[in-house]
């Protein structure tokens, strides 16, 4: 019986369906250009609502599960098919679950019923209500509401809280519009390279991109293929100059070894890091990724 997994995150990979039980596999975290490229819908909106409006890993439904099941060990209780351990579980459902799904649940008259109801919920997912502030790709300028779906019971969902402000990467799925660990949906407040990227897409110049890169000081990422921002043994602090025949930008790279130039007109730029001069061709309202190697001082 897997009625209680919900809700019990210590049995929760015991019992589970194995394909909740998987971890999300993203390879890596995507460029803000290969996020924003890759998705049909990208906008920025606050959480109104949750369905279900329930957290799996929340210990506190551990809690009240076991206050209900006093002096019992819980591994015992999922194994129980007593008619007193229906009524006990329902009454918590009833208490956790709200309308449709408490319906679904509650209605219930054999475990087994039970258990169907309860492994539904999860495996719809769960629809979350967004109020709209600014939209960037495929959302109504006078959009309001919008829903997006996400997973419930497995690592490639987003833990949206209530209240909270996101930037949201989502596609079309099977529910609707969905989004997922792996898009780059992320909080407002950790989203300060994106709204800079969704700033200049959105400032009505017809071409501007970006050129971005990292340097790093072993060798090798010079032919092994980079498709995510993270580097071996990145170069820090190092002076970044971009010209172009009518500007010159200046920039230092990260602790990460990363620099971006944004809100640049299409055309060709040289790109000097130390010694290194590339020369650089960017299309209208693109993305141009660089990898240099600039060897580590001598000690």
């Amino acid at each position: 019986m897997k009625v209680l997994v919900a809700a019990i995150p210590l049995l929760f990979f015991a019992v589970l369906p194995e394909q909740f039980a998987l971890g999300c596999k993203c390879g890596g975290t995507a460029s803000v250009c290969d996020r924003f490229a890759g998705a049909d819908v990208v906008f920025i909106g606050k959480v109104e609502s949750k369905h279900p409006d329930l957290d799996p890993y929340d210990l506190m439904l551990a809690e009240r599960l076991q206050q209900l099941f006093p002096g019992r060990d819980l591994d015992d209780v999922v194994r129980d098919d007593s008619p007193e351990t229906l009524v006990t579980l329902k009454r918590f459902y009833s208490e956790v679950l709200r309308e449709p799904e408490r319906r679904e649940a509650t209605n219930a008259v054999t475990l087994d019923q039970l258990e169907a109801a309860v492994d539904k919920i999860f495996r719809d997912g769960q629809r979350i209500t967004f109020k709209v502030s600014q939209a960037y790709k495929g959302v109504a300028k006078d959009r309001q509401l919008i829903e997006v779906w996400t997973d419930f019971l497995s690592d490639c969902a987003v833990a949206f809280r209530k209240n909270e402000t996101y930037v949201v990467y989502a596609r079309p799925g099977e529910h609707g519009i969905e989004t997922g660990a792996c898009s780059g949906t992320r909080r407002l407040s950790e989203a300060g390279e994106d709204l800079v990227y969704l700033h200049f897409m959105q400032s009505g110049d017809p071409d501007v991109g970006r050129i971005w890169g990292f340097v790093s000081g072993d060798e090798r990422v010079l032919t092994v293929p980079r498709f995510f921002e993270t580097i071996p043994l990145p170069m820090a602090y190092l002076d970044v100059r971009l010209r172009s025949s009518g500007s010159a930008l200046q920039a230092w790279t990260t602790q990460e070894g990363k620099f971006v130039f944004d809100g640049l007109p299409a055309g060709d730029y040289e790109i000097a890091i130390e010694q290194q001069v590339r020369k650089v061709h960017l299309e209208p309202k693109a993305c141009k990724s660089e990898w240099f190697y600039i060897p580590k001082p001598a000690k």
